[in-house]
Parts: C-alpha cells; sequence; structure tokens
C-alpha cells in the first residue's frame, strides 16, 4: 500500500546558481480495512481446555478508520454478552470459561467508507472429557445365555484414549474384564458382549471414557433386563 508514503516533485536548471525547486506530498490513500485475526499471545492453540478463558486480537489496518467492527462463529454474528461469558469490543474478543459449542471457525469484519474488509480464519479447538451420546439405546433385554452387544457412544475432544466398564446388580459391582468388550477408539464407541449365565447376572453395566482431557464424569448406564424367549408358533 502506497498510503502515507511520501511523493516528491523536484526540477533543477544547472544554469541558475541554487537553481532547484522541489515539493512533497504525503499520500492519503483510501482503502478497505486489511485485517489479521490471531489468537492471544499466551495461548496454544493445541492446549485449550472447556473452563478456560480465550482472548481472539483483531489487528485493524485502514484509512480512513474502520466505523464498526463484528466478529463471526462458523458465520454467525457473535453477539456481546457479558452474562454468558462473551465480550466483544471493536478489535478483541473474550471467551470466558469457554465451552465445548464455542468451536469452531472465528473472523472479524471491519468496514469503513471504503467498503468491508474481512480476515483469515482462526480456528478454535476446545479439549473437553468425553460425554456420553445422547438418544443411545439404554435398555437391553435378554433371556439367560442369549447374547446381548451393548454399545456405549460419547463425544469427546480428542477422542477417548480408553474405555472401562462396571457391571453392578443388588449384590454387588464389579469391573468387566477387558476382553468382554472392544473398542473403536476412532470412532468414540466400546460394544460390550454380554451372556447373563443367571438371575445374579441381570443389573445395571455402566461404561466410561477416558481422553487426554480426563476422565468421563458421569458414565453412559444401560440396564440389562430378563426377558423371556418368545413363545412357539401356533
Amino acid at each position: 500500500l502506497d498510503h502515507e508514503k511520501t511523493l516528491t516533485c523536484r526540477a533543477d536548471n544547472v544554469r541558475v546558481k541554487a537553481g532547484a525547486e522541489e515539493d512533497s506530498w504525503k499520500l492519503n490513500v483510501y482503502f478497505i480495512p486489511v485485517l489479521q485475526l490471531e489468537l492471544g499471545s499466551k495461548m496454544n492453540p493445541n492446549d485449550i481446555e472447556e473452563g478456560d478463558d480465550v482472548y481472539f486480537e483483531c489487528k485493524i489496518h485502514s484509512n480512513p478508520p474502520a466505523y464498526k467492527v463484528i466478529w463471526k462463529h462458523n458465520n454467525q454474528v457473535v453477539l456481546h454478552n457479558q452474562k454468558l461469558g462473551v465480550i466483544v469490543s471493536n478489535q478483541a474478543l473474550a471467551l470466558q470459561s469457554v465451552k465445548k459449542n464455542q468451536a469452531g471457525n472465528y473472523t472479524c469484519i471491519a468496514s469503513n467508507v471504503e467498503g468491508d474488509g474481512e480476515s483469515n480464519t482462526v480456528q478454535l479447538k476446545v479439549m473437553y472429557t468425553p460425554v456420553c451420546r445422547p438418544d443411545q439405546k439404554r435398555v437391553y433385554g435378554v433371556a439367560k445365555e442369549e447374547r446381548a452387544n451393548v454399545m456405549c457412544e460419547v463425544d469427546a475432544y480428542p477422542p477417548p484414549d480408553d474405555f472401562k466398564w462396571t457391571f453392578n446388580n443388588s449384590a454387588s459391582t464389579q469391573e468387566v474384564a477387558t476382553e468382554r468388550y472392544h473398542s473403536s477408539l476412532q470412532h468414540s464407541l466400546s460394544t460390550l458382549t454380554y451372556v447373563p449365565q443367571n438371575e445374579l447376572d441381570f443389573g445395571t453395566v455402566m461404561c466410561w471414557a477416558q481422553n487426554a482431557a480426563g476422565r468421563q464424569k458421569d458414565p453412559c448406564v444401560f440396564h440389562i433386563i430378563a426377558a423371556g424367549h418368545p413363545d412357539p408358533p401356533l
């Protein structure tokens, strides 16, 4: 950009003593805002966990100065809401005690009389401990010696690196042996193969997942109930 550069015009006449004249002008060039969006300088973009405070800085270069700045999250305008910990100012955005649903793509847009300028996109990744996915099958009705494949699915970032299962009935709580379940970590899924042998094998099974952010706080709970074999056809 040539804005604020100096333009000089000079004329010389070698036949005249001190025969030189010059004049200078500082250029005043109008242009739409040029923006650079960055995370706070002290933040590690690969180590942001749910509950951390997150800061963005929108660096603006424009002439004339920008009269309006808006922020967007996944193409939706971000509104100031101090109660929810969303603090919006012209050149800064703060997310206090960030939530997992605030992860995504952020941009800032500045406007002056020349038009609108949009920044680069900064992707915010928020690490959080696993939580159960909704709408899973929670009750499995099986007969004695009948196989049930109990599926436990979680949401987590980063993906889980381990699953644990426990079984609980009216008599005791015990950890399920690892050979009785198979985990697909890349799909955040663990499947328990369960075959009740007697009345005490009916009860509740629970699964916990763990990732780099920590262990799942509330387990996924599934109920194994007795179901008789269907009556033979007439």
